[in-house]
């Protein structure tokens, strides 16, 4: 239909029998120009389906092209087919295997609709030689032969590289030379029925002057077993490495986020550094967030007169605020997780600066609804009412995005019961103005639509979590809400390794299928389960109507392809609308849910008025491949760079 939308049409082309198949493959078996299918069937005959679409559309045409190998390589795999004409290309590549022992018919089918002719036809053989044709005929099959080819002309290019790109990539070593390392935890050996790793949710990056020369030096946090770096802006615009020796006595925790500002009022920018993941348990004291003191020359120390080894729970995200209005900097602390109790809400926190960089726990007085409020993973300060108070803003993991409105010295959850129905799997979110009224509007990375589980408002995805088994450790059942019930995700092997009460229950597989998980737990089981919900998947603008009103709007389906981890806002084009540059993918996922990697950074182009068009990575030039973890402008003499910043791999930067 267009915009990767597609409607199911299996019962109305004749093939939607139930079979039980383990291999497919298409061919034009009858040489009509339509691709035929073949189904291999378990314990039954093969199906073989005759496509007639030339009966019921006559008018399209086809073009087929045989490719005679040489060598070893007799299928020529690899071969790239180009078809030309007028301003329509066609391409396909010679690689006919398809999953496990299946392989499609090796002669290249080409479906041209109406066209009739073909003006040139570009061949490139694996060893780049060329073939050239041109004033093809439709309906006929070509043979192409790779002996048969010639040494492409030096300035022949296969592919025509799109002029006027947005963005080119730098030597990012000429700029900043830095590469995270992640340890090789692995979530599931321990949360064995989840889907998606936490450990892997860094590095940030954390800015600030650190040494009062009026550039901007860099804050990289490690991994678990790795200490964060700084870097030192020098005035030709790169970053030097300054080394850090209390950073490495803390390499045991996990960087998860930071900022620089100034805890004691000497005037100088201190480090805070959160301390978060899911590999350490409660209560261990590397959970503990740091302070790291600033002499004035980019030296830091930790502080020993913190306060913060008396708060040690996995943080997520720090933002810094005068609550208090006494005139020093406190800070907002949002925890990611409870650790070793994924799914059950965390406690995030208000703490309070004395002046002298010490931090005392204020939640209970000025916010006393951070309570269990969710699994936080991002948050921005803002003033979203006018009022000239800065509110906070949160979003997470099983959360609708979530307002707490500053009072003026406590901050009180606005209550928005039209939020409820964007209860999301959030990661970043991000401030701008829209649609130019004035006021702030949020953009919100969320799961994206290219993922198995597909909740509606009607139908969520659900997790209940208890120690249904009662040894100690809590399992997570995801299940999708059918009716008034609730269908598993969780496959029968799966379960009984965690619940082993489950296998005599339930002895054959034909016995798990079709259960409900009311016929699996009994209703005390799952009425002491904490429950959690998903109801919405896509990223979204959250545009701020005024008076505690908003409204959500679905950014565009080529920018749900996978998680967003960070967002960027900034005016790409000069017109004075802000733009947005995402990015994320996550690797860290469970086989059968299918890693996160589709995004290889999305740039939306805005319209003034709240929505954005898409525009195609061809045209704007970024190839960000891997997690992406944060995205930064920096500011290299006259020149503006994207810095991205990945897990597990090297720092990049790209002009534009």
């Amino acid at each position: 239909k267009g915009n990767l939308n597609f409607d199911n049409v299996i019962h109305e082309w004749g093939m939607g029998d139930p079979i039980h198949s383990n291999g497919s493959a298409y061919g034009d078996l009858n040489n009509d120009g339509a691709l035929d299918l073949v189904v291999n069937n378990v314990n039954n005959e093969v199906l073989i389906y005759k496509n007639r679409s030339l009966e019921f559309f006559p008018e399209n045409n086809f073009l087929k092209i045989a490719l005679e190998g040489k060598d070893a390589n007799t299928a020529a795999i690899g071969t790239q087919v180009k078809l030309l004409s007028g301003d329509k290309l066609f391409y396909m590549e010679q690689m006919p295997n398809r999953g496990f022992q299946s392989s499609v018919d090796p002669r290249l089918n080409f479906g041209l609709g109406e066209l009739e002719n073909i003006d040139e036809i570009h061949v490139r053989w694996p060893d780049g030689k060329i073939n050239i044709l041109k004033d093809i005929s439709s309906n006929q099959t070509l043979t192409l032969k790779w002996e048969e080819a010639v040494d492409a002309p030096e300035d022949f290019k296969f592919f025509m590289e799109p002029s006027d790109q947005l963005f080119s990539k730098v030597e990012s070593t000429s700029v900043l030379d830095y590469t995270h390392r992640e340890n090789q935890a692995v979530d599931f050996d321990r949360d064995r029925l989840t889907y998606h790793m936490l450990s892997t949710e860094g590095p940030k990056a954390v800015w600030g002057d650190v040494n009062g020369n009026g550039l901007q030096d860099v804050y990289l946090g490690g991994a678990k077993g790795f200490p964060g770096q700084l870097f030192i802006q020098t005035s030709e615009g790169r970053f030097r490495l300054s080394p850090q020796e209390t950073f490495r006595s803390d390499r045991l925790s996990e960087d998860t986020n930071g900022v620089f500002f100034d805890a004691n009022g000497n005037g100088y920018l201190d480090l805070f550094v959160t301390s978060g993941g899911n590999e350490s348990g409660f209560g261990a004291m590397d959970l503990a967030d740091r302070l790291y003191v600033n002499d004035g020359r980019g030296n830091f120390s930790k502080s020993e007169n913190s306060g913060l080894e008396n708060f040690r729970i996995s943080s997520k995200v720090v933002k810094v605020m005068d609550i208090d209005g006494d005139g020093d900097l406190d800070l907002f602390i949002g925890a990611r997780v409870i650790p070793f109790l994924y799914g059950v809400n965390a406690n995030s926190m208000i703490l309070i600066n004395d002046g002298k960089g010490k931090f005392s726990d204020g939640t209970e007085k000025f916010a006393p609804e951070l309570k269990e409020i969710g699994m936080v993973t991002d948050a921005v300060l803002t003033d979203y009412d006018g009022d000239g108070t800065e509110d906070l803003i949160l979003v997470g993991e099983w959360m609708a995005p979530t307002i707490l409105r500053n009072t003026g010295g406590k901050l009180e959850k606005l209550e928005a019961p039209e939020l409820d129905a964007y209860k999301g799997w959030y990661q970043t979110i991000a401030v701008g103005d829209f649609d130019g009224d004035g006021i702030p509007d949020f953009v919100l990375g969320n799961h994206g639509l290219n993922s198995r589980f597909k909740p509606t408002l009607e139908s969520p995805i659900r997790m209940f979590v208890n120690d249904f088994d009662q040894n100690g450790s809590v399992e997570h059942l995801f299940v999708q809400k059918d009716g008034g019930r609730h269908i598993p995700f969780t496959l029968k092997h799966q379960l009984e390794m965690q619940v082993p009460s489950i296998k005599k229950r339930f002895l054959k597989y034909s016995t798990y299928n079709n259960k409900y998980m009311e016929d699996i737990f009994t209703p005390q089981e799952l009425r002491n389960a904490v429950m959690q919900e998903l109801n919405f998947r896509e990223s979204a603008v959250m545009m701020n109507l005024g008076e505690g009103n908003f409204e959500i709007k679905v950014l565009p389906r080529m920018a749900q392809r996978s998680w967003i981890y960070s967002i960027l806002v900034t005016d790409l084009n000069g017109d004075g609308i802000e733009d947005l540059i995402l990015a994320g993918n996550l690797k860290g996922a469970k086989p059968e849910v299918g890693q996160y990697d589709a995004s290889y950074g999305e740039v939306l182009i805005g319209n003034g008025d709240g929505t954005f068009e898409y525009l195609p990575n061809r045209e704007h030039g970024l190839q960000l491949h891997g997690d992406i973890r944060d995205l930064h402008l920096v500011k290299k003499g006259d020149d503006k760079l994207l810095m991205v910043v990945k897990n597990n791999d090297a720092v990049e930067f790209w002009s534009f």
